[in-house]
């Protein structure tokens, strides 16, 4: 073998590493990030939708061909200097071919590409966080199928209601339009005294 040391080797021709492990060593002792492994495309005619670098999971097929099972690279969206922005996508064999990509990570989201799901394992949650963060989420979740179930979104706009009686302790003040799709909706008081409780108010201001 031999060393890459700090004072740097120029390699100009593929370089082939016949051993089980490339490793990169840094003894930085602060704390930013090193070491990098940097894959650099050095373009002079860079543009937008340009691949500029990838890490590819290769293996053999069952006659002994080499095949890409895997890859992860980066696609450039915007190149104009100060506002440079990319995808970084994530590819995988299927079928004998290469579905590319399956998962693409934008600036702003994460995309499935058509025909492809988002599996959640047993015991999953969805979990929103709101526009304020705090220690307040929402969490999705299901009740445990006990058969292939399938939810349909409606093509509308509004407000999801649920199918259960809500249950509001202490004051609560619903903003909009309350529906209650359950044959019972109960307000129950626990005060001990004599008064009329609980009072069902009706107020058009």
């Amino acid at each position: 073998g031999f060393e890459l040391n700090a004072s740097g080797v120029d390699i100009s021709t593929p370089l082939t590493v016949n051993a089980d492990l490339l490793k990169v060593v840094s003894t930085d002792a602060g704390a930013v990030e090193n070491p990098i492994l940097a894959l650099y495309r050095n373009s002079s005619s860079i543009a937008a939708s340009d691949e500029i670098g990838a890490v590819e999971f290769r293996g053999n097929d069952a006659e002994g061909a080499e095949f890409v099972y895997g890859r992860i690279y980066s696609e450039l969206s915007v190149v104009g200097s100060g506002s440079e922005q990319a995808n970084l996508n994530f590819a995988v064999g299927a079928g004998g071919g290469f579905e590319d990509p399956v998962m693409r990570l934008r600036q702003y989201a994460l995309e499935m590409q058509a025909g492809n799901d988002i599996y959640l394992s047993r015991t999953s949650d969805i979990i929103f966080e709101g526009d304020t963060t705090n220690s307040n989420e929402t969490h999705l979740y299901v009740v445990d199928p006990t058969a292939d179930r399938t939810i349909l979104l409606p093509d509308a706009d509004g407000t999801v209601a649920l199918t259960t009686a809500p249950t509001f302790t202490g004051a609560t003040t619903v903003n909009g339009a309350l529906t209650v799709n359950n044959d019972v909706m109960e307000v129950v008081s626990t005060d001990a005294g004599a008064t009329a409780k609980p009072v069902l108010k009706l107020t058009r201001n």
